[in-house]
């Protein structure tokens, strides 16, 4: 028995298929973002190189969910900041600053590794909720 399927029908039935597709994957995305982001909190936290006096640094990462989707593509945006007025001091010891005597203080880079450990940590698990 044959059926009469006009190539509209077809393209509609094709663009439906890819739009419940592209809506898992965007769940899936959404999801190893969060945890993702995590995971970032978690590595911050336990320290860097530098000697910290009071702690108060390293308690202070925090993620948060921002409102906005990212350009309309429908995936979430995770921040990963440095509350309690300690964010002045993030880029002061990874870049390192100039001292009020003369001289430069050394770069204590704590947030580009972990950076880059969060992106490999992504890579990973959309490989593995995606099957691929």
């Amino acid at each position: 028995m044959t059926t009469n399927i006009t190539p509209e029908d077809l393209s509609d039935e094709i663009m439906k298929c890819l739009e419940e597709g592209g809506r898992e994957v965007k769940a899936a995305v959404n999801d190893v973002i969060a945890e993702a982001g995590a995971e970032g909190v978690r590595i911050l936290k336990k320290g860097g190189p530098y000697r910290e006096r009071s702690g108060k640094y390293t308690k202070a990462w925090k993620q948060e969910q921002t409102n906005k989707l990212v350009k309309a593509n429908g995936l979430n945006q995770h921040v990963i900041y440095s509350g309690n007025k300690q964010y002045r001091l993030t880029h002061l010891l990874e870049k390192g600053h100039q001292n009020r005597g003369g001289g430069r203080t050394r770069p204590y880079e704590h947030i580009a590794p972990a950076q880059e450990e969060i992106s490999k940590i992504v890579d990973q698990k959309i490989a593995q909720k995606l099957g691929g």
